[in-house]
């Protein structure tokens, strides 16, 4: 992909940092060597850089707490904050990309953060350059899941929202603290008018792994919750594939 005209970036160092392990298992994939340790930290070769994939576990307090471990002699030059998150906008789709200008944090009384202007327009040409259908607007991060059309659209009145996401606001607040450009990219797994049971959540541990044990149980407690947690597992693997496709493109072009 040719770089943007004006825009000159050649990061050697770069972070990668993500809640669930889903959300960076394809990272695992194209490291050389392929990292197979599902640990929370992961460095490599990646598209001639050094790569360090951080999976931070659900929320903004564990997103804090991990990205210390970013903070070494080879610290990376770049971070991305990656992964999934609810629309706000009824025009927005799931698989969409939301390539993030403006990061609100709704745990700091909305104190706000700006990526870097250089990775926010090379992500958004990423995107043009692959047909991927992407929106660009506010992210705002809460410390809940928003479950309801009617929390979905408090936040988009509050902030301008056009997507929701629990992690990026702190993402880009340790860049800032710490002189590291960023950017977010995510899908978009939930729209505006999906309703996510809040039961779903306990399926999910701290670090962002699915506990299978609780799956069984809760399904054999509650077997009505299989349809919706298919229908949400299709549409979050859906997303998973076009964020694969927009982060590996931005990779390759920074």
């Amino acid at each position: 992909m040719r770089p943007l005209v004006g825009v000159r970036l050649m990061f050697q160092r770069v972070a990668i940092v993500a809640a669930m392990e889903r959300e960076i298992s394809f990272l695992r994939r194209a490291m050389a060597p392929p990292d197979r340790s599902r640990g929370k930290l992961a460095v490599g070769s990646m598209k001639g850089k050094v790569v360090h994939v951080l999976r931070t576990g659900v929320g903004p307090l564990k997103t804090s707490q991990r990205l210390t471990e970013l903070l070494t002699p080879a610290s990376p030059e770049c971070v991305l904050s990656i992964g999934c998150a609810g629309a706000l906008r009824s025009d927005i789709n799931v698989g969409d990309i939301i390539i993030s200008d403006k990061l609100a944090d709704d745990t700091l009384n909305g104190r706000a953060y700006y990526p870097s202007v250089a990775l926010l327009e090379t992500a958004k040409e990423c995107c043009r350059s692959l047909k991927l259908p992407f929106h660009s607007g506010c992210t705002v991060s809460t410390s809940s899941v928003a479950a309801t059309t009617e929390q979905k659209k408090s936040l988009a009145e509050k902030y301008g929202a056009v997507a929701v996401d629990m992690e990026s606001a702190r993402v880009a607040a340790w860049a800032q603290d710490n002189g590291v450009s960023m950017v977010s990219i995510r899908t978009v797994s939930d729209s505006a008018v999906d309703r996510l049971p809040p039961e779903l959540a306990l399926i999910i541990d701290r670090n962002g792994r699915l506990q299978v044990g609780k799956i069984l149980a809760l399904f054999l407690e509650q077997p009505r919750l299989m349809p919706e947690l298919l229908r949400l597992t299709w549409k979050f693997d859906h997303s998973l594939r076009t964020l694969q496709k927009g982060v590996m493109a931005l990779l390759a072009s920074i």
